[in-house]
């Protein structure tokens, strides 16, 4: 865990002001690797579901986290 670095999201998003969407979409990555990282250890924490533990953080439902995760998918296939 001493070695873990944020992942560097700066250039995927410095084009343009941030929305809520951009906001989920970049701490669930963040969150995803985190737990990548963590490997067998975040089983039965709040870690082993990172849309849970987004919506969480964020006070929003977990299917509103995978909606925004989806529409921010969407929008960069027909990029």
């Amino acid at each position: 865990m001493r070695d873990w670095k944020p992942l560097d999201m700066k250039d995927a998003y410095q084009r343009r002001e941030k929305t809520p969407t951009d906001l989920v979409r970049i701490l669930t990555t963040q969150l995803e690797d985190l737990k990548m990282h963590l490997g067998e250890h975040v089983r039965d924490t709040i870690f082993d579901n990172v849309d849970a533990l987004a919506a969480s953080l964020f006070g929003i439902s977990e299917s509103m986290v995978q909606q925004m995760k989806n529409e921010e998918e969407t929008k960069e296939e027909t990029n």
